[in-house]
């Protein structure tokens, strides 16, 4: 059983590259449909955290009516 590694360099920006990548569909297996975006719990460690995703969330959906995940 191989596990999924996600990784963000430290150089990059956090809440950008996380969001790109659920977006993408991490963490599914190639092929698998993806949950709702809502259905997600994203755990972070602090309230400006959790601003700063929400904001990267609305800069990079495609339509910009979008149903966040949950962000706590």
């Amino acid at each position: 059983m191989a596990l999924n590694i996600f990784t963000i360099a430290p150089d990059a920006d956090f809440a950008a590259e996380l969001v790109k990548a659920v977006l993408a569909g991490f963490p599914l297996a190639d092929g698998a449909a993806a949950p709702p975006l809502e259905r997600y719990t994203i755990l972070v460690p602090n309230r400006r955290t959790a601003q700063a995703l929400r904001e990267a969330f609305l800069l990079q959906a495609a339509t910009p009516a979008l149903l966040l995940p949950r962000i706590r």
